[in-house]
């Protein structure tokens, strides 16, 4: 046998290995470009929903995309005490958490500020007695369904309570980190939708809500909701 054949019987036997190779290197050079491509495509095709804000026509929730935060949750004796009504008042954005959305500029009230609004209410009645109203009653209501919305299943170490120094005991759930949704983000955006109104926005402000949309609509005015 020739020396010479030596390399090409090597090739030859070489040659459907590698074809093999090659080919499966293409099909993963293609799905590849398949992902890529769908991945664009997806981008391209997906536009964002425009409302009107006119009726039942506007988004659910604040059209803002929130990141995602860690938040230390404690007790804080040097802040929002029973009797701080400066800080609690101060919590709240401009205008107390209201804004106006859409071209024809109808008000919108954000949950969140609701909340912190009734949480104040009844911080408000503990230290300085019932006001007569049903406000307290709607309250406690509207804080209970917001907490079981939120659903948060942050784990609490410690089992059913804790012992204080004083021998007292009390809930779990201090120095607990909670992810939460940045609610900086939102007050900045409800401040900076503020500094854009009009002298109508804050007379409209003041208005009473007389319905939906649609009712302020037909009666050419913008209601609080």
């Amino acid at each position: 046998m020739s020396p010479f054949q030596t390399p090409l019987k090597i090739t030859q036997r070489l040659r459907p290995s590698l074809s093999a190779g090659l080919a499966v290197a293409l099909l993963i050079s293609i799905l590849l470009n398949l992902v890529a491509l769908g991945g664009q495509l997806k981008t391209l095709l997906r536009r964002e929903k425009s409302y009107t804000y006119v009726g039942d026509d506007f988004p659910r929730e604040l059209p803002i995309k929130l990141r995602e935060v860690n938040m230390l949750v404690h007790d804080d004796p040097d802040h929002f005490g029973m009797e701080d009504t400066a800080e609690w008042n101060a919590i709240r954005p401009k205008q107390g958490g209201y804004l106006f959305l859409g071209d024809a500029y109808y008000a919108y009230g954000v949950s969140m500020w609701h909340q912190m609004h009734c949480l104040n209410h009844i911080r408000h009645v503990l230290v300085s007695g019932d006001d007569g109203s049903d406000h307290i009653a709607h309250c406690f209501q509207y804080l209970r369904q917001g907490i079981l919305c939120a659903a948060d299943t942050t784990l609490e170490w410690g089992g059913p309570g804790r012992e204080l120094s004083s021998g007292e005991i009390v809930a779990t759930g201090d120095n607990i980190v909670h992810k939460c949704r940045d609610w900086k983000q939102v007050y900045d955006y409800m401040e900076n939708n503020v500094d854009h109104w009009t002298k109508d926005n804050f007379d409209r402000e003041e208005q009473p809500s007389h319905g939906s949309n649609n009712r302020s609509v037909e009666h050419g005015r913008n209601p609080l909701l």
